[in-house]
């Protein structure tokens, strides 16, 4: 944590799944924190910023304007994180790019509840897939030129047998090389 914006916004971020790309950015020490000026660190909305990543999350209804300062500021792919309820103004504040620059993408931060139906759901799949897969107990042992135990001393006496194996050992595709 670097100064006093840092250790607010991380009090203010709340320890709940919905948050912990937030509270993840903050805790690396890299973050950088936004208020609107003047600050009022208790109340007013923030972004954090996270440069390396090109990764915004907008806290708390920060101001328009701050969002789009912030997003201007990164290079790259700018990927903003908000809350659902804020995705609407968020969304509208981020700024165009230029003519061939993607605009900046605002994510919405999962939702408790439909986190939980959304594992559930794959479990169930996941399970259903098990259930449904073929059983391959039945198949036969692989064959000696497949298998993985296949050397070099199993190859003495053929000097052609010996390079191929050689090269197969080596990884290498031309059979014909001379040493």
């Amino acid at each position: 944590m670097s100064g006093p914006s840092e250790r607010a916004a991380l009090a203010r971020v709340p320890d709940h799944p919905r948050w912990v790309d937030t509270r993840g950015m903050l805790l690396t020490g890299r973050a950088v924190v936004s208020f609107h000026q003047p600050a009022h660190l208790d109340t007013d909305g923030f972004v954090v910023e996270l440069a390396s990543r090109a990764l915004l999350s907008a806290f708390d209804n920060p101001p328009a304007s701050l969002i789009a300062q912030r997003a201007r500021a990164l290079a790259g792919d700018v990927n903003v994180l908000v809350a659902p309820e804020s995705s609407a103004p968020v969304a509208a504040a981020l700024p165009a790019r230029g003519e061939n620059d993607a605009p900046p993408r605002a994510r919405v931060s999962a939702d408790p509840a439909k986190a939980k139906a959304q594992e559930a759901e794959r479990q169930r799949l996941v399970a259903k897939l098990r259930a449904e897969a073929p059983k391959v107990d039945n198949l036969p042992p692989p064959s000696h030129a497949c298998s993985p135990t296949w050397s070099r001393s199993s190859m003495a006496g053929s000097p052609t047998s010996s390079r191929a194996a050689d090269s197969i050992l080596r990884g290498s595709d031309r059979l014909n090389s001379r040493r």
